[in-house]
């Protein structure tokens, strides 16, 4: 897990505190880790210092353009 936190930048407005990112190999990888007993552990747990009314979950897949780029360049 990585945890990004937000920078001040002045004159510029963030709705946000922070980011945390997981990967996965793949979906399945996903669904099997969201029906484990340490996620329903940490989400308990994030009760402790997340507000999860104010919380954005999103589903992205990596690509990696630049070495697409040296292949196809």
């Amino acid at each position: 897990m990585v945890q990004s936190r937000r920078l001040i930048v002045p004159g510029e407005r963030s709705d946000y505190d922070g980011v945390a990112e997981l990967w996965f190999d793949d979906m399945e990888a996903l669904r099997a880790a969201r029906q484990s007993p340490q996620w329903e552990a940490s989400t308990e747990d994030e009760g402790n210092f997340i507000d999860h009314n104010q919380v954005a979950y999103f589903v992205s897949e990596e690509r990696i353009i630049l070495d697409e780029l040296k292949e196809n360049g």
